[in-house]
């Protein structure tokens, strides 16, 4: 599967958790919700840099406020069918999808601060092991 077939895979599969996903499917979304988000947040980066240090004489503080939100709005809705190809690879492994819930390690980082680094190393190990043969209990 090439990345153009991998995106339409994924968006037509918007928010299909159950099934299973090919490795290539995973990773070439992978890398496009990876260089979606990073240009999505390079571009937040300097409007609230303006916002924060503004007067607003030149723009209006709606604008800003509205870049930010739309940002956001397209990160959260990249982030359904990013959830939705990765429960689908973790069957295709045998694993449930339920173990990407370690994603919410990140809200413990302030009081345990290396837990969502292993966290996501687990996940990472998940990923790339090689497909589960024939049918299994996710197919």
């Amino acid at each position: 599967m090439n990345m153009i077939e991998s995106i339409k895979t994924c968006l037509s599969k918007y928010a299909t958790f159950s099934g299973r996903a090919k490795p290539s499917e995973f990773w070439w979304w992978a890398l496009v919700f990876t260089v979606l988000s990073q240009a999505t947040l390079a571009l937040m980066l300097p409007v609230i840099l303006y916002f924060a240090l503004t007067d607003y004489t030149v723009l209006p503080a709606i604008l800003p406020i509205a870049i930010v939100t739309a940002c956001c709005i397209f990160l959260l809705l990249l982030l359904i069918p990013t959830l939705a190809v990765g429960s689908r690879r973790l069957h295709d492994t045998g694993k449930s999808g339920l173990w990407q819930l370690l994603w919410l390690s990140y809200l413990l980082n302030l009081i345990f601060p290396y837990i969502s680094i292993i966290a996501v190393l687990v996940l990472i190990y998940f990923w790339v092991q090689k497909s589960q043969e024939g049918e299994n209990k996710y197919s």
